[in-house]
């Protein structure tokens, strides 16, 4: 047997290289004096033999912070604000009733009819299980059976992970501009950084009804 393998993509390296960066230009404004900046403009002149160098440095940089800033988003939200408020798109899309407010279009269900017919074409195959088990089982069902939705899966994760990475590196800038006093550009951050959240929370969301519905269409052939 092959054994599968999951590609380094381009969406992997940006998800975290554009976070990253966004990350250190909040460190520098966090801890450069505005009289400061000249001298950074003159310190970089003076590498300018050396400029792929450096540039290949800051890209390095860059990707790492892009990890720290992803460690901290999965806490914030969704350790936080998703498990703790919002929901897991494995127990939003089985519960009975729809719930009204504020992101409703992530916590929306599945029919009742949908519910009853995947329930019980899913314990005709594994037996009863909680919501969380219930997706680790879809999950490797489609991993091992599917390889072509597999692949779109990965696509899933890289654009969520992308959207929640930049949501966390633009909060932590929009903050930085706080303590700065510059709050009309935090306000515009702010603004941004609910844009990349709302795309993190619908992304996270078609990846798990990718998992079911998926499940459900290959064990119904």
């Amino acid at each position: 047997m092959d054994t599968l393998k999951i590609p380094f993509t381009f969406y992997d390296f940006f998800g975290y290289l554009f976070p990253g960066f966004i990350f250190a230009i909040s460190i520098c404004l966090l801890f450069t004096q505005s009289i400061e900046y000249e001298k950074i403009i003159v310190f970089l002149n003076d590498f300018e033999e050396y400029k792929y160098i450096l540039f290949l440095i800051i890209i390095i940089i860059s990707y790492s912070l892009g990890h720290v800033v992803s460690s901290l988003g999965s806490w914030l939200f969704e350790k936080m604000l998703i498990g703790k408020w919002l929901n897991y798109p494995s127990d939003n899309l089985f519960k009975e009733n729809n719930e009204k407010g504020l992101f409703s279009s992530y916590r929306r269900n599945y029919s009742e009819e949908f519910r009853e017919a995947f329930n019980e074409n899913f314990e005709e195959k594994f037996g009863d299980f909680k919501n969380y088990d219930k997706f680790m089982l879809c999950f490797t069902y489609i991993k091992e059976k599917c390889p072509n939705t597999f692949s779109r899966l990965n696509v899933f994760i890289s654009l969520y992970d992308f959207s929640r990475n930049s949501a966390m590196s633009l909060l932590i800038l929009a903050f930085v501009t706080i303590l700065k006093g510059n709050l009309l550009f935090s306000l515009l951050l702010i603004g941004l950084t609910l844009l990349f959240f709302t795309r993190y929370l619908k992304f996270f969301r078609i990846y798990g009804d990718e998992v079911f519905r998926s499940f459900y269409v290959y064990t119904k052939k």
